[in-house]
């Protein structure tokens, strides 16, 4: 459950945050596998401009049948 305190950001702006904080379970392609990471190894990931127009959004497959809702 959200409080419901006032944020000093348009709504709009703190909606797409709050969806972009929730798509952290979407990955690039399938060719990027993060549990082939150690899991004590934190890298971040980063994508260029040109990766993001080139490849397609997909979600994990846990999210596959599922809803999720901000």
């Amino acid at each position: 459950m959200r409080c419901t305190k006032s944020v000093s950001i348009p709504a709009p702006v703190h909606y797409a945050h709050l969806a972009a904080y929730a798509a952290r379970t979407l990955k690039f392609g399938e060719d990027d596998d993060k549990e082939s990471l150690d899991e004590d190894t934190e890298e971040p990931e980063s994508y260029s401009l040109d990766d993001i127009k080139t490849k397609v959004m997909t979600l994990d497959e846990k999210l596959v049948d599922d809803m999720w809702f901000l």
